[in-house]
């Protein structure tokens, strides 16, 4: 590096979007901008997927006897079908729409592909369970 800057300056063509995040030292940190937020909009969408899979699984297996281990879910089934539905749906809505807000924070393609993992986990679990009433 000399004193007017980088050797090696960015390509002229690059923009912030598809160029990935760098120090002052022109160390790279994460991916680029453009694939994290399509990581964030991937995880956010199965998200919102398996939150309503979550929802019908849950459905069925009170159906059919189970009760439900979240006590504050618990809690809203108690009140009935379209308080739990407005909770259900409205808190996960309103943390996907945060996650995406600060999509360009480092964190934030972490912390969405994590939820969406557990949410998929979840609707395996419910899986596995329904598999085992036949």
């Amino acid at each position: 590096m000399d004193r007017h800057g980088p050797t090696n300056p960015p390509a002229a063509n690059a923009s912030p979007q598809t160029a990935a995040a760098t120090t002052p030292g022109g160390t790279v940190v994460g991916p680029p901008r453009s694939a994290r937020e399509q990581i964030v909009k991937w995880a956010l969408i199965f998200l919102c997927l398996f939150n309503a899979e979550d929802l019908v699984l849950t459905l069925a297996a009170l159906s059919r006897g189970a009760g439900e281990s979240n006590a504050v879910m618990g809690y809203f089934f108690g009140l009935g079908l379209v308080p739990t539905l407005v909770f259900k749906i409205g808190i996960v809505t309103v943390g996907a729409l945060l996650l995406w807000r600060y999509r360009r924070r480092d964190l934030v393609p972490i912390a969405s592909v994590g939820v969406a993992v557990v949410y998929g986990a979840i609707v395996l679990y419910h899986v596995s369970h329904a598999l085992a009433w036949r």
